[in-house]
């Protein structure tokens, strides 16, 4: 997606604390006239699963129009599970060798 080094700077970021804890970060960054989500969660997050989910949901309802992800799915194998449950759909376009999946927000 982006020369290795590249510094983005996300148009917006939430970070998700469960008891004072953050277990999430979702952010949306602009690239090449689309907008992405970056989903990032730490490990044992499982625990916070319906929360974690509910927050990213919130967070990708506020917006309008289409949103892109990258899935890494070599690296992260529940991100499917994670995307589909989230109403992104796979496409066929490759970015880096990652899947992109979408999902249209009106």
């Amino acid at each position: 997606m982006l020369p290795s080094g590249t510094i983005r700077v996300f148009r917006e970021a939430h970070i998700l604390y469960v008891d004072g804890l953050a277990v999430a970060l979702g952010g949306l960054l602009e690239h090449e006239g689309r907008r992405f989500v970056v989903l990032d969660v730490t490990k044992g997050c499982e625990a916070y699963g319906l929360k974690m989910l509910l927050a990213m949901r919130r967070m990708i309802r506020a917006q309008s129009g289409k949103l892109y992800v990258q899935c890494q799915q070599q690296v992260y194998p529940q991100a499917p599970r994670l995307l589909t449950c989230l109403g992104f759909t796979p496409t066929d376009e490759l970015l880096n060798g990652a899947q992109v999946w979408e999902i249209s927000r009106s």
